[in-house]
C-alpha cells in the first residue's frame, strides 16, 4: 500500500471516527469528561495510597469529591443565569445610555445627522435583549439537564478508576516484544498529560479568583460571573482570555460610564492578570511549553465545536494537547506531534 493510498484511508477513518463522535455524543462525551477527570485524579489516589489509605476507601473518597465539585459548579452557573436574569431590566437601561453616549460621538466624528445615523444598536439590527434571554435561558435548562450526565461521569470514573491497577499488565500482555518500552511510553503520556491538565486547571482557577476579586474591589456588577468565565475561557489558549478581557471590560463599561479613568484602570488589570499567568507562569508551571499552533487551535475549535458543542470547544485544546503528547512518545507518529505545534516548537526541535 502507497502512502498516497493510506493517507486516503486514514482521512475518510478520522471523517468516520468524527461522525460516530457526533452521532453518539451522548454516550462519548461524559466518558470523554471522565477520562480527563481520572488524568487529573490518579495523582491524588497514588498519594493517599502512599498514605497507606485502602484503595476502595481512597476510591470513594475521590469520587464524593468530583461528585460535590460537579454538583457546585452546576449549581454556580445555574445560581449566575438567574442573578443576569434579575439585573437585565437594569442593564437595559445603561446599555440604551451607553448607544447614547456611544451614537453622539459617532455623529460629532463623522458630521452626520440623527437622521442619516440613528443608533449603533438600530444600525447593528438585532434584538439583543430576546438574544440575551434566549441565551441565558437555554444555559439555565443546560445546567439542570447536566445532572443526569454528572451521574454518567461518576459512574464512567468509577470503573476507570477500578480499572487504574491493570494498566501495565495489560500494556505488557499486548506488547511482550516491547514491554518496557510500551509501558515508558504509556508512563511518559500519562504524567505528561497529567502534568498539563493539572497546571492548566490551576492556572485557570487563578485566573478566575484574580478576576473575581478584580470585580468585587472595583465594584462591577456580576463578579462571580467574570470568575467563572474567566476559570472557563482559559483553557481555549488566547482566544479565551482576549474574549472574556474584552467582553468584562466592555460590561464594566456600561457599567462605569463616563469614568473613563475606572473602565480603563479595570481593562488594564484584567490584561496584565491574563498576561503574567497565561505568559509568564503558566509556561514556568509546565515545564515544557506545548505551544500548538494558532491555526490548530482555531480548526480544533471549529471541529469539536460542531461535534460536541459548547463543551466540545471548551474540550478542544486538552484534547488536541493530549493527542499532541500521545503522537509526541511514538516515534512513528512524531511528524504529526510537529505538525500541530507552532513554528518555535519546530525551530527548538531542528537545534536538537
Amino acid at each position: 500500500m502507497d502512502n498516497r493510498t493510506r493517507g486516503i484511508i486514514s482521512f475518510i477513518g478520522v471523517i468516520l471516527f468524527l461522525a460516530v463522535m457526533k452521532l453518539c455524543s451522548s454516550l462519548v462525551l461524559p466518558l470523554v469528561l471522565a477520562l480527563f477527570i481520572f488524568i487529573l485524579v490518579t495523582p491524588i489516589m497514588e498519594r493517599l495510597e502512599r498514605c497507606h489509605v485502602p484503595s476502595p476507601i481512597a476510591m470513594i473518597l475521590v469520587l464524593l469529591i468530583v461528585t460535590c465539585i460537579c454538583i457546585v459548579f452546576v449549581y454556580v452557573i445555574f445560581a449566575m443565569v438567574n442573578m443576569v436574569l434579575e439585573k437585565l431590566p437594569e442593564y437595559i437601561s445603561k446599555v440604551a445610555r451607553f448607544d447614547t453616549y456611544l451614537t453622539t460621538k459617532i455623529r460629532d466624528v463623522f458630521k452626520v445627522t440623527e437622521t442619516e445615523f440613528p443608533s449603533v444598536i438600530t444600525l447593528l439590527n438585532i434584538d439583543w435583549v430576546a438574544q440575551v434571554k434566549n441565551v441565558l435561558t437555554s444555559i439555565s435548562s443546560a445546567s439542570v439537564s447536566v445532572m443526569g450526565d454528572v451521574a454518567m461521569i461518576v459512574l464512567y470514573l468509577m470503573f476507570l478508576l477500578m480499572e487504574r491497577s491493570t494498566i501495565y499488565p495489560k500494556v505488557s500482555a499486548a506488547f511482550p516484544e516491547s514491554e518496557e518500552e510500551a509501558q515508558t511510553m504509556v508512563k511518559n503520556i500519562g504524567h505528561q498529560t497529567s502534568r498539563y491538565l493539572s497546571v492548566k486547571v490551576l492556572i485557570s482557577a487563578a485566573t478566575g479568583v484574580l478576576f473575581y476579586l478584580t470585580a468585587i474591589i472595583s465594584g462591577m456588577d456580576f463578579p462571580l460571573v467574570w470568575g467563572v468565565l474567566a476559570f472557563l475561557l482559559n483553557f481555549i489558549p488566547t482566544i479565551g482570555s482576549i474574549v472574556v478581557t474584552v467582553i468584562a471590560s466592555f460590561m464594566a463599561a456600561i457599567q462605569f460610564l463616563p469614568q473613563w479613568s475606572k473602565i480603563f484602570v479595570i481593562f488594564f488589570v484584567f490584561l496584565a492578570i491574563e498576561m503574567i499567568l497565561g505568559n509568564v507562569i503558566d509556561p514556568k508551571l509546565q515545564g515544557v511549553q506545548l505551544n500548538l499552533s494558532p491555526l490548530v487551535i482555531l480548526i480544533m475549535l471549529s471541529l469539536w465545536g460542531y461535534v460536541w458543542g459548547i463543551v466540545g470547544m471548551f474540550l478542544a485544546v486538552p484534547i488536541t494537547s493530549v493527542i499532541q503528547l500521545i503522537c509526541a512518545n511514538i516515534p512513528s507518529m512524531r511528524p504529526i506531534a510537529i505538525l500541530l505545534s507552532s513554528g518555535p516548537t519546530i525551530s527548538r526541535e531542528r537545534k536538537k
